[in-house]
């Protein structure tokens, strides 16, 4: 597999088939998008910053510029901030091709909490969506904050069905595309769901051996079977696309 640069990439990852195909009946099509370490780390320290690279920043980039939502565990947003979704030239090139300078950031949490100084609540161009089955209230932020919350609770065990709130997402806020950042609980909890279409793994040169990092997915969810679309090489990152097998 011989090495390409950022744009190589992308042209052979979506090769034949668009990152971003017809959203299945009722709810968006769902492609999550990770970085791991050769041994399966997913964060250093707590944090992504030392597994990524320009080629796969470049990657994630694409993906929130084409995608309608980042869906993101709360725990995530904490950890990486979530302020601004796309550089400034992206932005305006998505908004002129699309009417919007960014993706809506939609928040998977247990409470709509997040600390007061959170980049999340910062000012930015599109609003901020609590996906919880709390009643709290939202916190105080300088952007637009919206809450979906189930209708009829969270299931007896205290878990948060996503496919309800998906499928209003798609209704209410025209959402068709989602690109999920993780965090492993939630990429679990799309899986138990069968939510999960693509997956874009890229595999950081590093052996991490880094014992408290979390892999790509919580032990948690059933074991899903995949299907390997595409693959690319930029200096020593392997970029990987699969789709679910169902």
């Amino acid at each position: 597999m011989s090495s390409v640069g950022a744009d190589e990439v992308w042209e052979r990852l979506t090769a034949g088939r668009p990152a971003f195909g017809a959203a299945p009946i009722g709810r968006p099509l769902v492609c999550l998008n990770m970085v791991s370490s050769v041994d399966g780390a997913t964060t250093i320290d707590g944090r992504v910053g030392e597994l990524t690279g320009p080629v796969d920043q470049a990657l994630l980039y694409r993906l929130r510029s084409e995608s309608d939502a980042v869906l993101v565990g709360a725990g995530t947003v904490r950890a990486e901030g979530y302020g601004a979704l796309l550089p400034a030239e992206q932005r305006r090139r998505r908004e002129q091709e699309r009417g919007a300078q960014e993706p809506l950031l939609c928040v998977v949490t247990s409470r709509p909490a997040l600390p007061e100084n959170a980049p999340a609540l910062a000012p930015a161009p599109s609003p901020l969506v609590f996906l919880t089955g709390s009643a709290e209230p939202l916190p105080r932020a300088a952007r637009a904050l919206l809450a979906l919350r189930p209708s009829v609770g969270v299931s007896p065990t205290g878990a948060l069905r996503l496919a309800p709130l998906l499928c209003r997402l798609r209704a209410e806020l025209g959402v068709e595309r989602i690109v999920c950042e993780g965090g492993p609980t939630l990429n679990a909890s799309l899986f138990a769901e069968d939510l999960v279409d693509e997956a874009f793994v890229s595999v950081s040169p590093l052996m991490a051996q880094e014992r408290t990092s979390p892999g790509m997915v919580a032990r948690s969810a059933p074991a899903a079977h995949l299907e390997l679309l595409a693959a690319a090489k930029c200096g020593d990152f392997v970029f990987l696309r699969y789709r679910t097998r169902r």
